[in-house]
């Protein structure tokens, strides 16, 4: 399941890193200020092109949490695939409510950990 979304994880990683060291934060004022290349290369512009590539992740467990409903459900493993699949057909209404729930706290959680971690490595996100 993880190898049919990382193709677009990786496409993002390889390319991220050229944009990064090629925008003119990095190639102008760095530069100008005389800061070693080694340093503009690993610290600067690897932080600038991380940014995607975390957003890219933090979507894709997303989707992996919600696809692993699925091979619960195939695989007859338990979990919260197969507890709203029992609670579904035994109409478990307060059962579906609280896999529903749990689902949209590890969600937002995510989500939350996501905000943050961007905003630790882009500046320009933290004035905004």
């Amino acid at each position: 399941m993880a190898k049919s979304i990382s193709g677009g994880r990786d496409r993002t990683a390889v390319d991220q890193p050229a944009h990064g060291r090629d925008s003119t934060l990095v190639s102008g004022t760095w530069r100008a200020v005389g800061t070693p290349e080694w340093r503009i290369r690993y610290i600067h512009a690897l932080r600038f092109a991380s940014v995607p590539v975390v957003s890219v992740l933090g979507i894709q467990f997303i989707a992996l949490f919600g696809g692993s409903v699925i091979i619960e459900n195939l695989f007859a493993m338990p979990g919260l695939g197969q507890a709203s699949q029992t609670a579904t057909s035994s109409h478990d209404f307060p059962a579906l409510i609280g896999v529903v729930v749990v689902a949209t706290i590890v969600v937002v959680i995510t989500n939350l950990l996501l905000d943050i971690l961007v905003a630790a490595l882009d500046p320009k996100v933290r004035t905004a």
